[in-house]
């Protein structure tokens, strides 16, 4: 499970909350544009959950930064580059932290 429960993208905030019917449907997490929200599924590993909410996170900002990409093109990039950020900081533990103190 995750702390957090709000996240501000661009001019948006996303509520966040688990959602025990995703499984069902296949789905490890969903954000609907529209309704500012992230849903995730709550039988997830810790790095399965990582990487779905580092997904999930990419489309809001896609959403918000790049309004006309085409759905299909959207879902391709955002799965590889949840993928390959969620290794870095999986293999670089000590970088992101490093990063935020200059933020």
């Amino acid at each position: 499970m995750i702390t957090f429960k709000k996240l501000k993208v661009g001019y948006q905030t996303y509520d966040i909350k688990a959602c025990g019917d995703l499984a069902d449907r296949g789905e490890m997490g969903v954000t609907y544009k529209n309704r500012q929200l992230i849903e995730y599924s709550p039988n997830l590993q810790p790095r399965e959950l990582a990487d779905t909410l580092i997904h999930e996170i990419l489309h809001c900002i896609c959403h918000s930064y790049i309004p006309d990409v085409q759905r299909a093109d959207e879902e391709e990039v955002v799965t590889m580059l949840a993928h390959g950020l969620t290794q870095v900081l999986r293999d670089n533990p000590k970088v992101f932290p490093e990063i935020s103190k200059l933020l």
